[in-house]
């Protein structure tokens, strides 16, 4: 018979054999038990036994066929002993492990109805089933829901309603407590509206699945809506009352915690970043005045609290007093100045000063609390405590204190922080986050909206056809970071389109300001439109010619790319860590993907211990969006404290690494010059294919070479080969491995040139006064001024390349002595005269001398040290930078006096001195 060559059917001719011939041997059994009885049974018994062994591998072999063949029917039942979500679907029982691994998050307590499989579209599928998947999936995509473990969102779940809207339906009312709580964008539209000077203003618009409204207003049983929601088309929202979330987080105190610290910290943020960054109304922040405890509870806990929860903090407070009290002396600051409080203090004895030397100084007496709101939400600090006196502190944290005293703090906390937060978020603003790629809009797109950027970076870039046609980052012409705001200038003139299309070249999170929300904002804080005028103002200047202030570098990836260079990655990491900080530019943090994970534990301390960035399931792509939100916010914080970020890649294509190329303004390629130069997996895997990170921030490769490297070799063919990816590879550094004392100046060299501080020398012409140079350079030398690059013309380039060959005046001294015996030698001038119809002289002998200081097989590429030489070109009428290529040919070109030698023919073009 034919043997079927479908898959599906060779299992089932599989299956029917299998059948067949244990059929066959129980027949023969039976005919043969009244002879061997005994033996027979044995047999049959062996027989059963292997016929069960070869009947679980072929249900094995159906089951791992069936996400190819779904039409494959087997029912089993479910195996016992197995940790994973169990998902059903098709006809039958369909079993799938999702993940089974015990680092990372679990999901089997979760309900089967809610998260059903994605696979699971057969035509018995129960409609309310799957809209409760759909709330389900919406709910865990939110910034809310998505920071909580599976198991208490199962519980979060029970307390949510669907509510579904027509077009036009008024979903909340201004100044009405109607759905008060938290809405989550299931499907559809909202538009929010909000009266202003009597006519209501559409002022945001959600869209976005996913997206929350009213995530300070869980916070506020007794608030009211200010602003009005719409919806625009048939809008489905899964809605939390207020009442049932404070409810549920007074009995589970842990939630609250972090979601004061994950959500309404991000929300503290960015409202405080926006109100005094862009607004410039620090009045307006809480944080900036100290409170008592006492006014605390005063203002934010209802009576019968107040004496019990008094009592307790006192309590409390006593039993820190021993093992956490801290002393400082007149004049020395707490935490130092806009430091991370780690944990809050009360003032026991002494006076502080707050703000010192700002608008809003005041002292603090005894008994007030510090960095509260800082501890509670796990922001940055923007005050500054200065004692006056010697003063006596005790630490606190809500990990030690009493539940109740915990939750009261808690709940004061936000009552502080509400008025704040609601009157930003009344503003109208509405907060986006888009990742690398991203084009936030286009050359002549109408202006509907400007933005200010919160955290990455985007590019500019121009409204040509070309460029229209097909957006590149690398053609960006300018590029906007933290505090800038995007697409002001065709916003303010009504009607007008946009002249650049804008580029996410990072992470990047914005402030997204609609014309009716940037008329609340105007007449909230009319000093906005001064500020956006000065930014206009300088961008003109820039345009008529001004010097344009770069945007400066403050996070640096280093990618790996070779085994030998992931090996030694923290020694590399630490040696320019350390030379960037000698710079005294400021201070400089590695960060890697454990100081990350410990750091997402810690904001979210609902959350299983584990490795947060080796999920496999739908849930961790659901969560993308908001760990990307939540490690963006991060990261701003780092570039606020930190001069300089230095992120440490790993060597593979993982979630962090490509966390770290969006995050990156500047990129290191670390490879082993000894290992093969072609491409790495892992540059494949990011700057290549249609999954690639887009970046725009300069690239360059770092090869680490022996200790005995005397002039590296084939450094062409490390960029040759990166020509395709989708990254500005700009350049390359050479490292040479010694001790730490003479590896540092290389090290050296690679953080001045990424800190924007790097020292060149350009060497002029001029003949023997051009042999002078090396005493410039010797004094160079002697009173360490270093020279990061360097470049020349003429006999200055002569100069030049042997600096960048030797690093040392002292080794290049032999071949500046034989160049100028050679020259200085009337016979030698003599022996290479020629008839005058080109030159006098036909430039053997010289291109002789040239070649004996300068070997033919050296590339530019092969120096030290970045070089270049200025040569004329006489063919195109122009002048010529030579950055790469034969070194001896374009010195001897550089060199090439006209009447006296010859031109040097390069690349079809003659080329002479260019001095």
């Amino acid at each position: 018979a034919r043997i079927p060559t479908h898959p599906r059917r060779r299992l089932h001719l599989l299956v029917v054999w299998h059948r067949i011939m244990s059929m066959q041997v129980f027949l023969d059994g039976l005919m043969s038990m009244r002879h061997y009885a005994v033996e027979m049974a044995i047999g049959v018994m062996v027989l059963v036994a292997i016929n069960s062994l070869f009947g679980f591998w072929f249900e094995k072999a159906i089951r791992s066929n069936r996400s190819e063949h779904p039409s494959v029917e087997i029912k089993y039942d479910r195996t016992k002993g197995r940790s994973g979500f169990v998902m059903y679907g098709g006809e039958g029982k369909h079993e799938d492990i999702l993940f089974d691994d015990k680092n990372s998050l679990r999901v089997d307590d979760l309900d089967s109805e809610i998260l059903d499989s994605e696979k699971k579209e057969d035509e018995g599928a129960d409609q309310e089933s799957k809209e409760k998947k759909d709330e389900a999936m919406y709910m865990m995509s939110s910034r809310y829901v998505g920071d909580v473990d599976p198991k208490i969102y199962q519980e979060i779940f029970q307390l949510s309603k669907r509510l579904t809207f027509h077009d036009g339906d008024v979903i909340f009312e201004e100044g009405t407590q109607q759905n008060f709580g938290l809405l989550i964008l299931a499907e559809g539209c909202i538009d929010m509206y909000r009266t202003h000077n009597g006519t209501p203003v559409h002022i945001r618009k959600y869209q976005r699945k996913g997206e929350c409204v009213g995530e300070v207003a869980v916070l506020m049983p007794e608030g009211s809506w200010p602003y009005t929601a719409k919806a625009k088309t048939e809008t489905t929202v899964v809605f939390l009352p207020s009442e049932s979330i404070l409810k549920y987080w007074h009995e589970n105190p842990t939630l609250f915690y972090s979601y004061m610290k994950v959500t309404i910290g991000r929300r503290v943020r960015i409202a405080r970043y926006i109100t005094q960054e862009a607004f410039g109304c620090s009045a307006d922040v809480p944080s900036l005045t100290p409170m008592s405890f006492g006014d605390i509870i005063e203002k934010h806990t209802t009576k019968e609290m107040k004496p019990s929860l008094t009592a307790l903090f006192a309590d409390h407070v006593k039993e820190q007093e021993n093992s956490n009290l801290r002393n400082l002396s007149v004049g020395e600051e707490l935490e130092g100045k806009a430091g991370d409080f780690k944990e809050m203090y009360i003032l026991m004895e002494g006076k502080m000063m707050a703000n010192k030397d700002t608008p809003y100084a005041s002292v603090c007496t005894p008994g007030m609390v510090l960095g509260a709101i800082e501890h509670v939400t796990g922001t940055m600090s923007s005050l500054s405590m200065t004692a006056l006196t010697p003063c006596r502190l005790i630490s606190l944290s809500l990990d030690r204190m009493p539940e109740k005293v915990g939750i009261a703090l808690t709940d004061a906390i936000s009552g502080c922080l509400t008025p704040f937060l609601w009157k930003f978020d009344a503003l109208g603003g509405h907060t986006q986050f888009s990742k690398a790629g991203t084009v936030l809009h286009r050359a002549n797109d109408e202006a509907l909206e400007a933005c200010i950027i919160i955290s990455g970076r985007v590019g500019l870039l121009g409204g040509s056809e070309e460029e229209r046609k097909e957006i590149q980052p690398q053609s960006a012409t300018f590029v906007s970071g933290r505090g800038d705001w995007v697409g002001e200038a065709a916003f303010l003139q009504d009607g007008a389109s946009h002249s650049h299309s804008v580029l996410c070249i990072r992470d990047t999170e914005y402030l997204a300001i609609s014309r009716g929300a940037f008329d609340i904002i105007t007449s909230t804080y009319p000093h906005v439109e001064r500020r956006i005028s000065a930014i206009l103002a300088k961008r003109l200047q820039s345009a008529l010619g001004a010097k344009q202030e770069g945007h400066t570098v403050s996070t640096i990836a280093l990618l790996p790319i070779t085994p030998s260079a992931e090996k030694d990655l923290k020694r590399h990491t630490d040696r320019l860590a350390e030379e960037i900080s000698e710079l005294g530019i400021g201070p400089v943090k590695s960060v890697t993907k454990e100081m990350l994970n410990k750091m997402i534990l810690s904001r979210q301390s609902s959350v299983s211990s584990g490795n947060l960035f080796e999920f496999k399931s739908i849930i961790h792509k659901l969560r993308q969006a908001n760990m990307r939100s939540m490690i963006s916010d991060w990261l701003a914080e780092m570039e606020e404290k930190h001069r300089f970020v230095l992120l440490v890649c790993e060597g593979g294509d993982t979630t962090w690494t490509r966390t770290c190329i969006r995050a990156a303004d500047h990129i290191l390629f670390l490879a082993d010059s000894r290992e093969s130069p072609t491409l790495s997996p892992v540059e494949q895997a990011l700057f290549l294919g249609e999954d690639s990170c887009v970046t725009l921030a300069d690239t360059e490769v770092v090869l680490i070479h022996p200790s005995d490297t005397i002039l590296p070799k084939n450094t062409a063919r490390w960029l040759r080969a990166r020509k395709e990816l989708k990254c500005k590879v700009t350049g390359v550094h050479h490292v040479r491995r010694s001790s730490q004392r003479r590896e540092k100046r290389f090290w050296g060299r690679i953080a001045r040139v990424v800190s924007n501080n790097a020292v060149g020398l350009v060497l002029g012409g001029g003949g023997a006064r051009g042999l002078a140079h090396q005493g410039v350079l010797r004094a160079c030398f002697e009173n360490n001024i270093p020279i990061d690059f360097i470049g020349g013309t003429s006999q200055g380039s002569f100069m030049s390349a042997l600096f960048a060959m030797h690093l040392n005046t002292e080794a290049m001294r032999p071949s500046v002595e034989k160049f100028s015996t050679r020259m200085g030698s009337i016979w030698e001038l003599l022996k290479d005269a020629t008839i005058p119809i080109i030159s006098y002289f036909s430039g053997v002998k010289f291109n002789e001398t040239v070649q004996q200081a300068i070997p033919t097989d050296i590339q530019i590429e092969d120096l030290w040290i970045p070089f270049f030489c200025i040569t004329t070109n006489v063919s195109q009428h122009r002048y010529m930078i030579h950055r790469q290529g034969s070194l001896w040919k374009a010195v001897r070109a550089s060199m090439s006096l006209m009447g006296y030698l010859p031109p040097m023919y390069i690349n079809g073009d003659l080329l002479v001195d260019g001095g």
